[in-house]
């Protein structure tokens, strides 16, 4: 039985040693290559050695009662069941026994079983390097052995490039923490120097404050000093009248008076003392500064930044420090002078009050009477001198800077408004003492609104600033920017001396002139057409049309004579243009036709414009509406025609193709363009900007190449820097680490000040609809990652290639001018402030920042009335009105732009008399 068992497991061993070998056959092949299956082994068959085929253990018992139980197999030997035993386990649960097993109780029933189950297994997906699942920890065991015996040469090689390739990183990691270790040397060095700055910068500051408590102790002793002169003398007590004698008091004053000097050269003498020492602390750390960071290469540019900071906050503290100094001296001068008068004036009383106490104790009643009479007098004396006193006051103060404004409309007039009298002597010259509401001027030709109510005398808004401004009529002929002067010519008369010329000095000027019409130099408008820029124009235009109807209406005429004077004709589709003829339209048909009903039917009104369409500067909504209303209205549109020439009756004009045309006319109005008046001409021409049609300034309203100059309004022109002339500086302002390249955060951070500086950037977005910087890199560059975007300078430049798009001209409005008249005025009432703290962008192409922030117009929306109580609006945000509502919203607006109450109420009361009684027809 013992050699039975042996027998087995080798039989077992060799069957599994043939399929390993199988196994490593299939492993060479083709991964793709179907797996082989065994050899089935050859099997001696014995003779059973008893009836029970099966061992204990397929039944689960033991080895000692196999021969004693199972059933009896030798009856279905040809049949044996090869799915399941008869204790219910598996033929995978089967063959994981065999080895355990006596051989000659296998080979009856198990042996050919088990070949079929591992030709299955093996054949089998299940089977991918091992063998079947029946023989699996056999293969297992034999597979580790030949594997733990045998290495791939791919494998060996793969492990020896990744040896390879941590070596070559290790010394990679070496070198970088070498260089890290030499940084930190550095940084190490430079902290040191740095502690030694700030233990400087420190005892600096410990200088001052022992500096301040030196200044703190001698203004005590002053004010001490002082007090000592200001209490009263008391004349009872130890002290005898005949003991205080008039002679003694002005010993003492004096002496008092001494001491306040000397207390005041003193605090004069440690503020100039400070001032030394606080330049010397700069001078010496910009010194070590430079020593320190010349050596190292790697941080020039660091350095050099350090330093130019350091520079620039050591002029703003030298500017600062000598303004300090000069208001102390200032300060300290009045209130000594200030001092010694109270002082003589306090002992005159003491007398005064001492004497008289005497008088009146020995004096009689008459006596007393005079001495009261006296007291009297001088009391008013006394009152008169302290009521003059504020008077002088100003001249023994440090004269004020001189501010000569030129023009009176609404850039000059809205300057004037909001300048702080009281910091600069202002001085208004204009040839009209007048400020005229010029946006109601169309309602003024046909006596909607009478003249005087959109008027207001410069005087008036004088007076309103406590009346520290003066004003001169005359006019302004020429302008000599070298030596800060300005000639002017009055218009009062002539029986003056110099034919009444005059010279006036500045030291800051502005220009606000306004401008004229500009006729391109077309023949004949001067002399036969009607302008509309002043309260005059409105005038001359309103006795015209009244004049053509009278002249239409006589005996003699015939009927194209009265056609042609009863044909107006105005030249500019523009707003002006546009709403005259609205208003005169409304006036012919609503009063005028009353009055003169045999010629109402013969008038007619053109308007010749020489775009597509009226109103350009408007939406096209807006200008579709008003061409189709004033079609309605049955006025005359001629757009797309150019006037070539004006006579006395005819105008000529040529449309698109050159072809000339005439037409007749009564009255004509010019109000196309704006041109520069004489004095800006000349002007130009010393300054070389000859060939432009306004003087060119920059953002900040100061015209180009004059020192002190300023220009508003319609007589200058803002010419903003474009992004492409400082691409270069721009860039290098973004490149903090001079990279070479930006990242989105470098230009994220200069991004602020760079649309300060350059508003057509922010205009460039918000017109595009991008929300940030990146929406603007990605339409140059495609669909880029934020984190690994990085422009170098032609990359940045293409970026930024059609922002310069965005800049235009402002137009010449009156919201315009008073938007600037109010910045300029603001930027001097705050130049002393923005001298020490500048509020402006960070410059460009030099050193610190600019003192004010460039101006910025605002666009608040523009009306356009068309007649027939409708007016067309265009508001802010893209929002159009256009209709009854509008013209509602238009009286209230220009009701609370007047410049005063009374203008306002008479242009209300003008606006309820039109709406009762009609316009007035009268020709005065």
């Amino acid at each position: 039985m013992s050699s039975t068992l042996l027998a087995a497991p080798t039989g077992a061993r060799s069957m599994m040693e043939e399929m390993l070998i199988a196994i490593r056959l299939r492993d060479e092949k083709p991964k793709d290559a179907l797996p082989a299956l065994p050899v089935r082994p050859t099997l001696r068959r014995r003779p059973p050695s008893s009836r029970n085929s099966l061992p204990m253990a397929f039944k689960g018992g033991s080895t000692a009662e196999c021969s004693s139980s199972g059933p009896d197999l030798a009856k279905d030997k040809s049949r044996p069941e090869p799915r399941e035993f008869s204790n219910g386990s598996s033929v995978k649960d089967r063959s994981e026994k065999v080895n355990h097993l006596e051989a000659e109780e296998l080979v009856n029933y198990e042996v050919p079983e088990m070949s079929i189950v591992s030709q299955s297994s093996m054949a089998g997906p299940v089977d991918e390097k091992f063998g079947y699942d029946g023989c699996n920890g056999f293969v297992e065991e034999e597979a580790s052995k030949e594997d733990g015996q045998k290495v791939h040469p791919s494998r060996l090689d793969d492990l020896e490039n990744l040896v390879l390739k941590t070596k070559a990183e290790l010394q990679q990691k070496e070198k970088e923490n070498v260089a890290l270790l030499q940084q930190v040397q550095q940084c190490e060095k430079k902290w040191s120097l740095f502690e030694l700055k700030l233990k400087s910068i420190e005892e600096m500051y410990q200088t001052q404050i022992d500096t301040l408590k030196v200044n703190l102790a001698t203004a005590q002793k002053s004010i001490s000093a002082s007090d000592t002169v200001k209490q009263p003398l008391k004349f009872e007590g130890a002290m005898s009248a005949e003991a205080q004698t008039p002679e003694e008091t002005p010993i003492k004053h004096h002496v008092t008076e001494s001491t306040v000097a000397d207390d005041r050269n003193n605090v004069v003498h440690h503020l100039t003392k400070e001032f030394e020492q606080q330049k010397q602390v700069f001078e010496d750390d910009a010194r070590v500064l430079s020593e320190v960071n010349s050596g190292q290469s790697g941080s020039v540019a660091k350095s050099i930044e350090e330093l130019r900071n350091l520079t620039i906050r050591y002029e703003a503290w030298r500017k600062e420090y000598k303004v300090r100094l000069c208001d102390a001296k200032a300060s300290l001068l009045k209130l000594g002078k200030s001092e010694g008068e109270k002082s003589r004036r306090r002992w005159w009383m003491r007398s005064a009050t001492f004497f008289l106490d005497g008088a009146f104790r020995r004096g009689s009643a008459f006596s007393k009477l005079v001495l009261i009479f006296a007291a009297s007098g001088g009391a008013l004396v006394a009152y008169a001198d302290a009521r003059t006193d504020p008077a002088t006051e100003p001249s023994q103060a440090a004269p004020k800077k001189k501010v000569v404004v030129l023009g009176t409309g609404w850039a000059g007039t809205t300057f004037v408004r909001n300048v702080d009298s009281s910091l600069y002597d202002v001085q208004v010259i204009s040839p009209r003492n007048y400020f005229a509401f010029t946006p109601l001027l169309p309602s003024v030709t046909c006596g909607t609104v009478e003249p005087r109510s959109i008027v207001e005398p410069i005087r008036k808004i004088i007076r309103k600033k406590g009346g520290e401004i003066k004003f001169w009529e005359a006019e302004c002929f020429n302008i000599d920017p070298d030596n800060k002067k300005v000639h002017c010519r009055t218009n009062t008369g002539t029986n003056l001396e110099r034919n009444g010329e005059f010279l006036v000095d500045y030291d800051y000027l502005v220009i606000a002139v306004g401008a004229r019409v500009n006729t391109f130099n077309t023949p004949g408008v001067v002399q036969h057409c009607h302008f509309l820029k002043e309260v005059e124009d409105a005038q001359k235009i309103r006795k015209s049309v009244i004049d053509s109807f009278e002249r239409a209406i006589l005996p003699d005429l015939d009927e194209e004579e009265r056609k042609r004077t009863l044909h107006f004709v105005i030249v500019g589709g523009g707003p002006t243009g546009v709403e005259f003829a609205a208003e005169l339209h409304d006036f012919i048909s609503e009063d005028l036709a009353k009055l003169y009903p045999t010629v109402c039917n013969l008038v007619k009104i053109s308007v010749i414009e020489h775009g597509g369409h009226i109103l350009t500067m408007f939406d096209k909504r807006i200008s579709k509406f008003a061409e189709e209303k004033f079609r309605r209205d049955g006025i005359e549109l001629r757009t797309g025609y150019r006037v070539v020439k004006v006579s006395d009756n005819t105008i000529t004009m040529e449309d698109k193709l050159h072809v000339e045309s005439s037409v007749s006319y009564g009255m004509a109005v010019w109000s196309a363009g704006v041109g520069a008046r004489p004095i800006i001409l000349d002007f130009m021409k010393q300054i070389a900007q000859g060939n432009r049609r306004a003087l060119a300034t920059d953002e900040w309203l100061r015209v180009r190449e004059c020192d002190g100059v300023y220009a508003i309004g319609d007589c200058a022109t803002m010419s903003q820097r474009k992004v492409m002339e400082d691409i270069l500086e721009i860039f290098k302002f973004a490149d903090k680490d001079n990279s070479g390249t930006l990242t989105v955060k470098e230009i994220n951070d200069a991004l602020e000040d760079i649309c300060i500086r350059y508003p057509q950037v922010e205009l460039y977005l918000k017109s595009n609809q991008m929300s940030n910087i990146v929406d603007l890199i990605k339409a140059s560059k495609g669909d880029v990652r934020k984190e690994s975007v990085e422009l170098d300078i032609e990359e940045f430049k293409n970026a930024l290639a059609d922002v310069d798009s965005e800049v235009k001209n402002l137009p010449a409005t009156a919201q315009v001018a008073a938007q600037q008249g109010n910045y300029l005025a603001s930027c001097f009432n705050r130049m002393k402030h923005c001298d020490k703290k500048p509020e402006g962008p960070l410059r460009i192409r030099e050193l610190g920042r600019h003192r004010f922030r460039p101006f910025r117009y605002k666009h608040l929306g523009q009306f356009a009335p068309l007649g027939g109580e409708q007016t067309a609006a265009q508001l802010p945000g893209d929002w159009i009105s256009i209709g009854h509502s509008s013209q509602w919203l238009w009286y209230s607006v220009y009701a609370s732009k007047q410049v005063s109450w009374r203008t306002r109420a008479l242009v209300i009361s003008d606006w309820t008399r039109r709406f009762i009684h009609g316009r007035d027809s009268s020709c005065i």
